[in-house]
């Protein structure tokens, strides 16, 4: 990449957008991480031709991140019609127990 190139300064204006945030010493980097994905939703939701790129680039920007997505994953699901067995677990129904940590890990290349 060729300083002064379109490729270089688009670069270099997104590293001046995340130095803004991380700089300022009244925005968490959760507050960053959170805006960062608002704004590739703002694509997503507006843009149609771009929208899958844009939701492949949350994905995988949601994939890379060093807290416990398992967590993270089920505050945001709300699940339906679950069964209470007798055990005292709880199943929804599906053909097979398969977490959203499942998934991620699947999608990063280890199998289930």
């Amino acid at each position: 990449m060729h300083e002064g190139s379109y490729e270089h300064q688009r670069k270099f204006r997104m590293q001046d957008a995340i130095d803004d945030y991380l700089q300022d010493d009244k925005v968490s980097a959760r507050q960053a991480y959170e805006e960062i994905i608002s704004c590739i939703q703002d694509v997503i939701d507006v843009h149609g031709r771009v929208a899958n790129r844009a939701e492949e680039l949350r994905c995988l920007m949601s994939l890379d991140q060093d807290f416990n997505t398992d967590a993270y994953y089920r505050k945001d699901i709300k699940q339906e019609d679950p069964v209470y067995n007798d055990d005292g677990t709880t199943s929804y129904g599906y053909a097979a127990h398969i977490t959203l940590g499942d998934v991620t890990k699947f999608q990063r290349g280890s199998s289930l």
